[in-house]
């Protein structure tokens, strides 16, 4: 695509209204938001020459948040990222599998043609990086269809942090707008291809992280930002675009208490993991229950990886090295049955350093043997690498995740051994093969055998309580049950998070 800029015009609002995502919220530290100058003169900023060659920066490679104002009238060439997410097969599937989903919003849509009478309720996941919606058959309880998209504020960051400085800089208003277009598409679609009516729409149930409720919602996120985090209402709030389930606190929001109502926490001690754009864990029984929330950032989602994608059609969800020399051949999962691959996913990154670290080809801080030069080459054109930082990345944001379990767990007074269900929630679970997860430190080794894959549980969640009519009780009580732990406060945390930064558990 190509964007025509006139000379004094903003190029990064120009291109954030297009529809471009700034995933790491405008600073470039990411390098995703690439952009070719085709006509006119773009300045070469220090960020620019961290992730362009000589010979790209020549060819008019820049990034976008860093273009600033044009000095010249310009012609701009940019690829819109593919928006399709992967979904696994689910027709059959019981409401606490269904897949992790994409963009929208609950306003109620009147505008719908008549063409069915059927009585159904509309739940939502209102994701960081992806809003899914299901429409759910009032009676039964079952899922008639379910669709996904891109969450639109990602133009604003990739993560939450960056949405609560976005809105606390004036941007609330417009990421409202942004997530509520999303949802009503996704409603919209559902409504026309299943024959569904608006005079057959009963209620709007909402689930999502304390962050993405609080702009829904048109709440100020300043209290989300400083200490002592204090959010507006974390509530069973009715508002007049849907129903809002409610959260614990600014960093467990109501996707945790929906993921732990879905899975049903009973006597046997349970352990929820969620490793979406940020990872959120909750241990307990249906009579207490400790949360926490880790700052594990995107890179499970393929965040801050060098070629990293969500899970859509193309991308590596899973590795395996043939030899034991690095070099020839690798074997590529790809999602959807694409014949190339487009980038690599965050159970594709699992599973590549995985199998690094059997072959021998990473030693325990986590270097690259000498032989790979730094990079691997994960593409016959060479377009997909897989790099000495990414390695660095998962490092950190499995070393976060593992840190809170393992701080969850000496909170509680129990061990590993002593958790008998392990629920991983999110699009990223449905592919990960556990046995990796313990390879790379992600996971404890008792836990290896436990592990169900539980899709996206905020969706079900929602699903769930949409036809209970012992919902609102279930949820109170679980917030009731429930104690979180300040992980940034946790000194056992920090001295977890160190020891499980490297690979040396093996």
């Amino acid at each position: 695509m190509v964007l025509h800029a006139q000379k004094g015009s903003d190029i990064s609002a120009l291109l954030k209204n297009a529809g471009f995502p700034f995933l790491c919220g405008g600073t470039g530290s990411c390098g995703k938001c690439r952009i070719r100058v085709l006509s006119g003169e773009v300045s070469i900023t220090d960020a620019d020459r961290t992730f362009f060659s000589e010979e790209e920066l020549k060819a008019g490679m820049r990034l976008a948040c860093m273009a600033g104002t044009a000095g010249s009238d310009l012609e701009i060439e940019y690829e819109l990222p593919d928006e399709d997410i992967y979904i696994p097969e689910s027709s059959d599937r019981s409401p606490d599998s269904c897949p992790a989903g994409d963009s929208s919003d609950a306003e109620r849509k009147t505008d719908i043609i008549d063409t069915g009478s059927a009585a159904f309720d509309i739940a939502i996941d209102i994701g960081t990086t992806t809003i899914a919606a299901a429409a759910v058959d009032k009676h039964s309880g079952r899922i008639i269809a379910v669709r996904t998209g891109i969450n639109h504020q990602r133009s604003f960051g990739a993560d939450v942090i960056s949405r609560i400085v976005a809105s606390n800089l004036g941007s609330g208003p417009k990421m409202r707008d942004a997530v509520i277009t999303d949802i009503n598409a996704l409603i919209e679609a559902i409504m026309t291809e299943h024959a569904l009516t608006a005079a057959g729409l009963g209620r709007i149930v909402i689930a999502g992280n304390t962050t993405m409720q609080h702009i829904f919602a048109g709440y100020s996120c300043e209290g989300l930002g400083t200490a002592p985090f204090t959010p507006v209402s974390t509530a069973l709030t009715d508002t007049p675009s849907g129903l809002l389930l409610p959260g614990i606190s600014a960093f467990v929001g109501a996707d945790i208490v929906a993921g732990i109502y879905s899975c049903g926490f009973g006597d046997d001690l349970s352990l929820l993991i969620d490793l979406g754009t940020n990872g959120e864990l909750a241990l307990g029984t249906k009579d207490r229950i400790l949360v926490a929330s880790t700052a594990a950032g995107p890179a499970f989602e393929g965040g801050n990886i060098s070629c990293g994608t969500a899970g859509i059609p193309g991308a590596i969800c899973d590795v395996t090295l043939c030899d034991e020399d690095g070099k020839e051949p690798i074997v590529l999962k790809l999602i959807g049955g694409a014949e190339k691959p487009v980038g690599i996913c965050g159970t594709g990154v699992i599973a590549l350093i995985a199998e690094l670290i059997k072959q021998g080809l990473v030693d325990e801080t986590g270097l690259l043997d000498e032989r790979l030069h730094g990079r691997i080459r994960l593409s016959a054109d060479g377009k997909v690498t897989f790099t000495q930082k990414d390695i660095r990345e998962l490092q950190l944001a499995s070393a976060a995740v593992r840190g809170g379990i393992e701080t969850l767990l000496e909170e509680y007074g129990a061990a590993a051994g002593d958790i008998k269900h392990v629920f991983i929630a999110g699009g990223f679970g449905t592919e990960l093969d556990p046995d990796k997860a313990v390879t790379i430190g992600l996971l404890p080794e008792e836990l290896s055998d436990k592990c169900e894959s539980v899709g996206n549980s905020s969706l079900s969640g929602a699903v769930k309580y949409a036809s209970d009519p012992a919902g609102a009780e279930a949820l109170d009580n679980i917030v009731k049950v429930s104690r979180e732990i300040i992980l940034a406060d946790s000194e056992a945390f920090k001295a977890h998070f160190m020891e499980h930064m490297n690979f040396d558990h093996l």
